[in-house]
Parts: structure tokens; sequence; C-alpha cells
């Protein structure tokens, strides 16, 4: 009976025999099982007050505002990266904890083309999406047209693709030009990371 309100992304945890789901709207993520052999699913968690905001804590006192993209680990496991678009800031959520903790972004928009800055310090600009390859999360940057590579271990990011020019060039990663880069994907295997360039 839940009423969903702008479903953005849908993640499925082959491991774990679940969906993650963002209601962007609702600024909420619904966590559900399969469905089993009857074709129930039951819903697991719901993450979030359903009221925009950016508050850490357990999963009915949490916030977000319009979340956008999210990642797990392909061999599964219990924790989900969520890009926090209307926040700009990227969220950790402990699904076996029911925690949120925030891990990246001043929670105000800036252009930073540089990176380099760790955790809470590094500004984020619209994050679109997340994907995760080791202790390495990428973040799409679509307001300043670039993907931003943040080490999980030490916090610290760096630019992974784009000058922070809105274009269109190909060539080597860092004088690329992009334009509002979102939905990412990852190929574990061959390390290849594809993402659509939205404009």
């Amino acid at each position: 009976d839940t009423l969903l309100s702008f479903p953005t992304k849908i993640l499925s945890d082959p491991v774990q025999k679940r969906l993650v789901l963002l209601e962007s709207n609702h600024h909420r993520i619904l966590i559900t099982s399969w469905r089993d052999k009857d074709a129930n699913v039951t819903l697991q968690h719901i993450i979030g007050t359903g009221n925009p905001g950016a508050t850490d804590g357990d999963f009915a006192s949490a916030s977000f505002h319009s979340p956008q993209g999210a990642a797990v680990a392909p061999g599964g496991g219990d924790i989900l990266y969520l890009s926090d678009k209307g926040n700009h800031l990227v969220r950790r959520i402990d699904l076996k904890q029911q925690r949120v903790h925030t891990i990246l972004g001043t929670g105000q928009p800036r252009f930073d083309p540089e990176a380099g800055k760790s955790a809470t310090q590094q500004p984020l600009n619209s994050p679109w999406d997340v994907a995760l390859l080791g202790n390495r999360l990428y973040i799409s940057q679509a307001g300043q047209h670039q993907i931003f590579a943040m080490n999980l271990m030490t916090g610290m990011t760096e630019v992974a693709a784009g000058t922070g020019r809105e274009d269109l060039r190909d060539g080597p990663a860092l004088t690329a030009n992009l334009a509002q880069p979102s939905a990412l994907a990852l190929d574990p295997e061959t390390k290849i990371l594809y993402f659509t360039d939205a404009q």
C-alpha cells in the first residue's frame, strides 16, 4: 500500500536477495525482499522521514533531499552508498546497524574542479549517481560536469574525469570535457566505468 512518488533508481542485490528503491519525491529509500514463490514481497526497511533534510542517525530520524543514485558492493553486503542530490552530499547507509552517516560533501553546492579535499570538507555539486570499485567510490558531478573518485579508506577525493568545462571532448580522462554526467555503471572485471553524458 506504499504510495511511490518519483522513484528514480532501483538496485538489485542478488547476494542478499533484496531490492533498493530510491524514492526521490518522498526523500526516502525503500528496501524490499525479492518475490517469494507465492509472488509476495516483504518491505524490510523505510529509510528516511519522508521530509527533505540532511539529518544523520537511525532510519526513522534520518532525512534526505531528492536521493538520486546508489551503489552496493558487487559481492553484496550491508553497506549502501547514496548520492543525496538535493543536499549535495554522499551518504553511507549501514543496513545492519540501521544508521545513516554523511561521508562526503559540505551540504552547499560549490564549483570546485580541483577536488583533493577530504570527507565533509569537499564541496559537491549535484551528485547524481555513485559506483563502487573496491575502496574507490565514483561520483558523477552533474552540476560541474566531472566525475570524482573518493578513497573510502582515507576520505580523500580526486578528479577521475572531466575538466569542469561543459562540452563534448574525448581523450585522456583529465582533459576530457563532459556535459552533466549522470548515471554510472561499472564493470568490475575490466574496471571500465560507463556514464550517461546527459547534456
